[in-house]
């Protein structure tokens, strides 16, 4: 066992070899960053979108990582924390096509992505698939960690320039919970507004 793991090894933590993460913001990005802390050996990131300067109330990265894309600046913080991780980095939409391309060995698919019926289609890829799923979500002050959906996010779509307020605290607190649950394999949901 390497030395960095040893004070969590008595815990009995359950930590996956492999995770997909789809949705690098600013929930996806903290449980990358989790799960790579905890030892998770490969990681595959999804995303599209390029990082913001409204972005930078919620993700540990810098002014200079401005106009980059989400995943690759992802990419680069993992293997400053881990260098020995390998990190796979998909600048797209994770949906089934991009899942049965390029991430067919994904143990647990950690859905942080922001669109219901998205969410609908990569739970049942997972449940097709037989991989395990993870919702970790943020909205405003309302976060969730199921292996479902939640149906308080049903039907809700964004409207063309409607944005969702959003602060660290709760994209850190939810991605907690969520790695949490993944590294002790509990199978508890939590729903909980902060």
């Amino acid at each position: 066992m390497e030395i960095i793991f040893e004070r969590q090894a008595e815990l009995g933590l359950k930590v996956p070899k492999s995770v997909i993460v789809a949705g690098s913001g600013g929930v996806g990005s903290w449980v990358a960053i989790f799960l790579a802390l905890a030892g998770v050996k490969e990681i595959s990131l999804f995303d599209q979108d390029i990082l913001e300067v409204h972005n930078l109330n919620r993700l540990p990265f810098s002014y200079s990582d401005v106009g980059k894309k989400k995943v690759n600046v992802l990419k680069e913080k993992l293997i400053s924390l881990r260098p020995e991780m390998t990190i796979l980095s998909y600048d797209r939409i994770c949906d089934t096509n991009a899942l049965d391309i390029v991430a067919r060995d994904g143990e647990i698919l950690v859905d942080c992505t922001d669109d219901f019926s998205s969410q609908q289609e990569l739970l049942n890829w997972a449940k097709k698939n037989k991989r395990k799923y993870k919702r970790i979500g943020v909205t405003t002050n309302h976060y969730t960690v199921s292996q479902t959906l939640p149906t308080w996010g049903e039907g809700r779509k964004l409207r063309c320039g409607e944005t969702i307020p959003a602060w660290v605290s709760p994209c850190v607190v939810a991605a907690g919970l969520g790695v949490a649950s993944i590294l002790r394999d509990d199978g508890k949901e939590i729903s909980d507004e902060i």
